[in-house]
């Protein structure tokens, strides 16, 4: 396959994955027909099922990109304050907690939590309750995710010089589920409350 038809394969796949996106959020995901995704990307159902076999195909595809992508975004935000997280022991209350304030708004502002996100990934998340195959599958996706994230966030706490005040994957479960909030700041208290730096 040449590179120039690779990448419009690419861009099409894309295509097809934020148009049903957007059709998940609107009408969820079992109200939702691949014509409406063909619809919503610009698309024909040919198009769609040379990239996908069925809508829980699509279902995962949207998961593993948004995994990947807050994957990558989070490694790349600890590798590139590794300087400003060393010695965060050392420094006064109110420098440790401007410190992870930037990191944290830094993360939100990479990070989709757009109401439109939001409401895809719950759809997508109540859709796979129904479907026990697609469960296990997706079940698989998460936990992958957050024990990646939980080594690159032991990391950045080591680093930092910093101790948790319970179990780093719970630390990490409790992140995820505050970081959907629109305002970083309870990230950032979170974050405050739960790691001792002295």
């Amino acid at each position: 396959m040449s590179e120039a038809v690779s990448r419009r394969r690419k861009q099409t796949r894309e295509a097809l994955i934020d148009g049903a996106r957007r059709v998940f959020a609107a009408r969820g995901v079992a109200a939702s027909s691949i014509e409406e995704i063909c619809e919503a990307s610009g698309f024909t159902r040919g198009a769609f099922y040379s990239n996908f076999a069925s809508r829980d195909e699509i279902v995962l595809a949207i998961m593993e990109r948004e995994i990947d992508t807050a994957q990558r975004s989070v490694t790349e935000l600890v590798e590139n304050r590794g300087e400003d997280l060393q010695h965060t022991a050392a420094k006064s209350r109110q420098e440790q907690e401007e410190l992870i304030r930037a990191i944290v708004t830094q993360f939100h502002a990479l990070h989709d939590n757009t109401s439109a996100w939001i409401l895809a990934g719950r759809e997508i998340e109540l859709y796979t309750l129904r479907n026990p195959e697609l469960r296990y599958r997706y079940d698989e996706l998460i936990a992958a995710h957050f024990e990646n994230m939980s080594t690159v966030i032991g990391v950045a706490i080591e680093r930092a010089g910093g101790r948790l005040t319970l179990p780093l994957t719970q630390f990490v479960d409790i992140l995820a589920a505050v970081s959907l909030a629109v305002d970083p700041e309870p990230v950032v208290q979170v974050i405050l409350g739960l790691i001792d730096f002295s």
